[in-house]
């Protein structure tokens, strides 16, 4: 799963510049002086604009209590079920029986049979023409996708698996932007997320869900399913809370203490790191969802570490 999902994150950041004299040979030895340190606030630009929305006083009184926070969308709780498997395992099988040397590596995925095959001419386009007889035999086989074999992925982490999903996720990535090109001006938009063990595109979409967004749900022609979820709070409810939350933090005097903040899975409410240790978290959430004006988790988080930027002098 990919979390292309819901938009700005605030973080604190600090930011530490250092001046040094970088020693060489010949060259009298210097040292590294910090200079200072200074936070710059978060890394997002949310929108001034407050957003109406339940403040945290209307919310039942349990609510602030219970509230976790899902770290992921009620949607991705369990492994979907390969569609045809026994169909898919069998194409497996007769390539592999083929023994054909190019064949680098064959997968059964949310999408059909992927087949990853050798590049004859090195141009690491990964894409293999539609009329390249290889593509050609292996569709007969019953293979849905052909792609090239990149071998310098290994190095940074792309196995044969991890390719095999990239194809997948190359199919998806069209339905994002398709997804988006549809739903762009329609209030209420909560984000996307990738799906890839079912070959699907989550939308996020606060409720109630126009008819419009709720019409894109569904298994495509290309076979990608949509899925459309309603949640709580959209993404400029939760960049306006961030904004609230980050004017409160300032008037009370905690500034200092907030490390981030960012949305829900779930879109649900945010939740916000603070520097430990955190006496009273219960009552700490409640103030903050209070100021927020939707549900918040405490968890605690250190700092940023101040970063430290070497500036050589000259003739260094």
């Amino acid at each position: 799963m990919t979390d292309a999902r819901r938009g700005s994150a605030s973080r604190r950041t600090t930011t530490a510049i250092a001046v040094a004299v970088v020693a060489v040979v010949g060259v009298t030895a210097g040292v590294a002086l910090v200079v200072g340190a200074t936070g710059t606030g978060n890394g997002a630009n949310p929108r001034d604009a407050a957003v109406a929305g339940s403040s945290a006083a209307d919310l039942p009184p349990s609510t602030l209590e219970d509230f976790a926070c899902a770290r992921a969308s009620k949607v991705f709780t369990g492994e979907p079920p390969l569609p045809d498997e026994a169909e898919q395992q069998e194409i497996v099988e007769a390539v592999e029986a083929r023994g054909w040397t190019w064949v680098r590596h064959v997968a059964t995925t949310a999408l059909g049979v992927v087949a990853l095959v050798d590049d004859p001419d090195g141009d690491a386009d990964h894409t293999v023409d539609e009329a390249d007889e290889r593509a050609r035999e292996l569709r007969r086989l019953g293979v849905a996708h052909v792609s090239e074999w990149d071998p310098s992925g290994v190095d940074v982490g792309l196995d044969a698996a991890a390719q095999a999903r990239q194809v997948v996720q190359w199919r998806l990535d069209p339905v994002v932007r398709e997804l988006r090109r549809k739903t762009r001006g329609l209030a209420g938009d909560a984000g996307l997320a990738l799906w890839h063990a079912a070959g699907a595109v989550l939308v996020q979409w606060k409720a109630p869900v126009p008819a419009e967004v709720e019409a894109l749900a569904g298994i495509r022609p290309d076979g990608v399913r949509v899925v459309v979820e309603p949640v709580p709070y959209s993404q400029a409810d939760v960049d306006a809370a961030q904004h609230r939350l980050r004017s409160w933090l300032r008037r009370s005097g905690r500034d200092h203490a907030w490390t981030s903040a960012s949305a829900c899975a779930d879109g649900s409410g945010i939740v916000v790191g603070m520097e430990p240790p955190l006496e009273d978290r219960s009552a700490l959430q409640a103030e903050l969802a209070e100021a927020a004006g939707m549900p918040v988790l405490v968890v605690p988080e250190e700092a940023p570490v101040p970063a430290v930027m070497l500036v050589p002098t000259p003739g260094s």
